[in-house]
């Protein structure tokens, strides 16, 4: 793209712009103590993939009467996530096992998922 024009007394200037080729979506648990890691990558971010995720980890983990998942405030991370993808029976069962804290907006330094995704992101783009 060409630089913009000119301008008397102005540093010279160029506009940035990048070609999105597509994005993914990624979901991640870490189990801190193990550092034991759950991943899933998605070629969309909607409440019937946080539902499948949610579904392996209460896989993952038979035996855990509760799983507790620290979230940042994306509107697909709700139980509503798990009754809008599954029957009634089974989303109230998913969701009895569920406890969700959610970090607080602009605190993504509370997050340890969101940490390895920006370093993924620093190593790999």
């Amino acid at each position: 793209m060409a630089p913009l024009a000119l301008q008397s007394g102005q540093v010279r200037k160029e506009h940035y712009a990048h070609e999105k080729l597509g994005s993914r979506a990624l979901l991640a648990a870490i189990e801190p103590l193990t550092g034991r890691r759950l991943a899933q990558v998605h070629a969309r971010r909607t409440k019937r993939e946080f539902t499948h995720f949610c579904q392996a980890l209460a896989v993952a983990y038979p035996a855990a009467h509760q799983i507790r998942l620290v979230l940042d405030n994306l509107n697909t991370h709700t139980t509503s996530a798990f009754y809008a993808s599954l029957p009634a029976d089974e989303a109230f069962a998913l969701a009895q096992r569920f406890v969700f804290h959610f970090t607080p907006k602009a605190a993504s330094w509370l997050n340890m998922v969101e940490i390895e995704f920006s370093a993924l992101a620093h190593l790999c783009l």
